[in-house]
Protein backbone atom coordinates (compact mmCIF):
# COMPACT_ATOMS: atom_id res chain seq x y z
CA UNK A 1 0.00 0.00 0.00
CA UNK A 2 2.64 2.39 0.92
CA UNK A 3 4.50 1.66 -2.61
CA UNK A 4 1.25 3.08 -4.30
CA UNK A 5 0.86 6.04 -2.39
CA UNK A 6 4.48 6.52 -2.79
CA UNK A 7 4.38 6.43 -6.58
CA UNK A 8 1.03 8.39 -6.50
CA UNK A 9 2.59 11.25 -4.87
CA UNK A 10 5.93 10.98 -7.32
CA UNK A 11 3.63 11.07 -9.85
CA UNK A 12 1.84 14.33 -8.81
CA UNK A 13 4.62 15.88 -7.73
CA UNK A 14 5.99 15.35 -11.38
CA UNK A 15 3.00 16.22 -12.79
CA UNK A 16 3.28 20.11 -10.89
CA UNK A 17 6.31 20.36 -11.79
CA UNK A 18 6.01 19.64 -15.25
CA UNK A 19 2.92 22.15 -15.32
CA UNK A 20 5.05 24.79 -14.16
CA UNK A 21 7.77 24.52 -16.40
CA UNK A 22 5.12 24.82 -19.70
CA UNK A 23 3.50 27.89 -18.01
CA UNK A 24 6.96 29.67 -16.96
CA UNK A 25 7.63 32.26 -19.58
CA UNK A 26 11.41 32.47 -19.30
CA UNK A 27 13.07 36.48 -20.51
CA UNK A 28 14.62 36.74 -23.66
CA UNK A 29 18.39 37.80 -24.01
CA UNK A 30 19.31 41.43 -25.47
CA UNK A 31 21.60 40.30 -28.35
CA UNK A 32 23.65 42.73 -30.12
CA UNK A 33 22.73 42.62 -33.58
CA UNK A 34 24.59 45.22 -35.43
CA UNK A 35 27.82 43.98 -37.17
CA UNK A 36 29.47 47.65 -36.77
CA UNK A 37 29.20 50.17 -34.35
CA UNK A 38 26.43 51.47 -32.49
CA UNK A 39 24.80 53.39 -29.19
CA UNK A 40 23.45 51.17 -26.62
CA UNK A 41 20.28 52.92 -26.29
CA UNK A 42 19.16 52.28 -29.99
CA UNK A 43 16.74 49.09 -30.14
CA UNK A 44 17.26 48.61 -33.63
CA UNK A 45 20.95 47.41 -32.26
CA UNK A 46 19.62 44.48 -30.60
CA UNK A 47 17.83 41.46 -31.61
CA UNK A 48 14.16 42.10 -29.22
CA UNK A 49 13.86 45.99 -30.53
CA UNK A 50 15.11 47.36 -27.29
CA UNK A 51 18.43 47.95 -25.42
CA UNK A 52 19.38 45.69 -22.29
CA UNK A 53 17.42 46.18 -19.10
CA UNK A 54 16.22 43.90 -16.02
CA UNK A 55 13.50 42.73 -17.43
CA UNK A 56 15.12 40.75 -20.04
CA UNK A 57 17.87 37.71 -19.56
CA UNK A 58 21.67 38.22 -19.85
CA UNK A 59 23.75 40.87 -22.54
CA UNK A 60 25.54 39.60 -25.33
CA UNK A 61 27.73 41.76 -27.26
CA UNK A 62 29.64 38.53 -29.24
CA UNK A 63 29.03 38.52 -32.54
CA UNK A 64 31.87 38.97 -35.03
CA UNK A 65 33.87 41.91 -36.66
CA UNK A 66 35.27 45.10 -34.48
CA UNK A 67 33.27 47.33 -33.60
CA UNK A 68 32.43 50.30 -30.63
CA UNK A 69 29.30 49.92 -28.52
CA UNK A 70 29.05 53.72 -27.07
CA UNK A 71 26.78 54.37 -23.83
CA UNK A 72 26.14 57.97 -23.94
CA UNK A 73 24.23 60.16 -21.58
CA UNK A 74 21.20 59.47 -23.47
CA UNK A 75 21.05 56.12 -22.49
CA UNK A 76 17.87 55.87 -20.10
CA UNK A 77 18.66 54.64 -16.53
CA UNK A 78 16.56 51.91 -17.07
CA UNK A 79 18.74 50.48 -20.13
CA UNK A 80 22.08 50.73 -17.57
CA UNK A 81 20.69 48.12 -15.03
CA UNK A 82 21.34 44.87 -16.72
CA UNK A 83 21.03 40.99 -15.62
CA UNK A 84 24.77 40.11 -16.71
CA UNK A 85 27.46 40.99 -19.64
CA UNK A 86 28.71 38.81 -21.77
CA UNK A 87 31.43 40.23 -24.49
CA UNK A 88 34.07 38.04 -26.50
CA UNK A 89 35.57 39.08 -30.42
CA UNK A 90 36.72 36.28 -32.12
CA UNK A 91 40.96 36.26 -32.45
CA UNK A 92 42.10 39.49 -34.71
CA UNK A 93 38.66 41.46 -33.95
CA UNK A 94 37.81 43.75 -31.22
CA UNK A 95 35.53 44.91 -29.50
CA UNK A 96 35.43 48.48 -27.61
CA UNK A 97 32.77 49.80 -25.15
CA UNK A 98 32.70 53.64 -25.00
CA UNK A 99 31.02 54.62 -21.73
CA UNK A 100 30.19 58.29 -21.95
CA UNK A 101 28.45 59.09 -18.71
CA UNK A 102 26.39 62.16 -17.70
CA UNK A 103 27.81 62.08 -14.62
CA UNK A 104 29.94 59.03 -12.27
CA UNK A 105 26.83 58.66 -10.41
CA UNK A 106 25.47 56.76 -13.36
CA UNK A 107 27.34 53.72 -13.65
CA UNK A 108 26.64 50.49 -15.16
CA UNK A 109 24.58 48.11 -13.18
CA UNK A 110 24.90 44.12 -13.53
CA UNK A 111 22.99 42.22 -11.05
CA UNK A 112 24.95 39.08 -12.04
CA UNK A 113 21.19 36.49 -12.77
CA UNK A 114 21.26 35.41 -15.76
Amino acid sequence: MSRNVSRIVVLWFGIVNFGFLITFEAPGAAIWRQTNNGFWKDGTNWNGGRPPNLGLGGTYITNASTKIVTVDALTELTNLFINSLNVWAPPAQALIILWLFRTPLCPLRIAARS
